[in-house]
This record gives structure tokens, C-alpha cells and sequence, in this order.
């Protein structure tokens, strides 16, 4: 076993950043997976292969759906490429396949921000955002209690 998590993923999208198809495969703890899923208008169908038993699952959704899953940082990337391009903020449907759970991401509109790398202050961007755990904001509201973040 080279490490205790070794997992690589594929996130094809629509034009507006939304997922048409999700591809994860790698080791858990020396445990094989492999997760794949197709994103239509009103589904996603996801097959699940874990330690050579498979499983296929259909979800009902709202509508367009955005990947954040457990090891994949490029999905809020892609949220925030939405709302940088925007300029304003914008609430999304999540979903996080590794856990087949839906929930919700606002982000706020950008506000100026600046870094500091190697001694020089940078101009910068910042986002603030909330994610809840649950259902999504277009099914019904999140019981959950939200977590506060913020990207630069």
C-alpha cells in the first residue's frame, strides 16, 4: 500500500461549470473504488465499486449540480470561476458523490483583498462563502448548520 488514500478523479462539465459526468477511481486504505456517474437533466446515475462489490444508484435533482467532493479542490474553482466572471454572488446545488450527499454553496460577491507573497503585497480577490450539508436549496431547505469559508 503506497498511502492510506490514493484517489484520482475526471469532472466533465457543462459551459456554466455544472457536472455532466463524474469519474473517481483509486485505494482507501488498501480498498480498490471506483465511483462513476452521469448527470442528466433530472438524475444522476451513479455506479459504485468498492472492494469488488458494485452498487448502482439513481438520484433525483433539482437541476444543474456542481461536484465538491472530499479530495477534489477543483470544484470550488469552478464555483469561484462563476462568480469572479459574474462579479456577483451566486448560490449553487452541490453534491459530493464519494458520500451521495447533496447540499448548497453560496458565495458572495467578490470584494477587493490583497496577499502577501515573498514580501510584496499582491492585489487579490475574496470570496466568501457558506456550504450547507443536506438537500439542496432547489429541493428543500438545509437542516444542517453551515460552514463558513473564504477563498482567495
Amino acid at each position: 500500500m503506497t498511502g492510506t488514500l490514493d484517489l484520482h478523479d475526471v469532472l466533465e462539465t457543462g459551459p456554466n461549470g455544472a457536472a455532466t459526468s463524474y469519474h473517481l477511481t483509486g485505494a482507501v486504505q488498501g480498498t480498490n473504488v471506483t465511483i462513476d456517474v452521469k448527470f442528466g437533466a433530472s438524475s444522476a446515475e451513479m455506479t459504485i465499486e468498492q472492494g469488488g462489490k458494485s452498487q448502482s444508484v439513481t438520484l433525483p435533482l433539482p437541476g444543474p449540480v456542481y461536484v465538491l467532493d472530499n479530495n477534489f479542490i477543483d470544484g470550488f474553482q469552478i464555483l469561484a470561476d462563476e462568480v469572479l466572471k459574474s462579479g456577483a454572488a451566486g448560490t449553487f446545488d452541490i453534491i459530493a458523490p464519494q458520500v451521495a450527499m447533496f447540499g448548497s454553496a453560496a458565495l458572495g460577491a467578490p470584494a477587493a483583498a490583497s496577499v502577501t507573497v515573498g514580501g510584496q503585497e499582491t492585489p487579490a480577490q475574496r470570496l466568501d462563502g457558506v456550504l450547507k450539508a443536506g438537500r439542496s436549496r432547489s429541493t428543500s431547505a438545509s437542516t444542517s448548520t453551515p460552514t463558513a469559508t473564504s477563498w482567495c
